[in-house]
């Protein structure tokens, strides 16, 4: 997973924050995870796991549980593993892109109703042919 392509999903599922504080919380997504796409939640503090629950619930993490022996203990570890799902990731950075696609061509999607109706609502203005 790449930096630009989790800051779009983060910049779209969060449509109130600047660029940069998508391109922070993408940075701190990632550097939680290094080079791999699971990282071990059980090392993780209060608000880095808030943000990591936050985006399990749009999708963006899975979590597995798993319950590890110890030696000598009757007790095992409990492994909390947060996985990158980057197919829903790419999917919601694609639908960034998409919108601002769409805000450079305002008769797309969101104008587009008015592209629809009959130009005798619009009286006064002049009329394409």
């Amino acid at each position: 997973m790449d930096l630009a392509t989790l800051s779009k999903a983060v910049h779209f599922l969060y449509p109130g924050t600047t660029q940069s504080q998508a391109d922070e919380m993408a940075w701190d997504v990632l550097s939680y995870f290094g080079y791999s796409n699971r990282a071990i939640g059980n090392v993780f503090g209060p608000s880095e796991l808030a943000m990591l629950y936050e985006l399990e619930d749009e999708g963006m993490v899975k979590i597995e549980i798993r319950e590890e022996p110890i030696k000598k203990s009757s007790k095992p570890w409990r492994v909390i593993e947060f996985i990158l799902v980057e197919r829903k990731i790419r999917e919601i950075a694609s639908r960034y892109d998409e919108r601002l696609s769409s805000a450079d061509n305002p008769t797309s999607s969101e104008f587009g109703i008015y592209d629809r109706l009959p130009v005798e609502m619009f009286p006064g203005q002049r009329h394409k042919h």
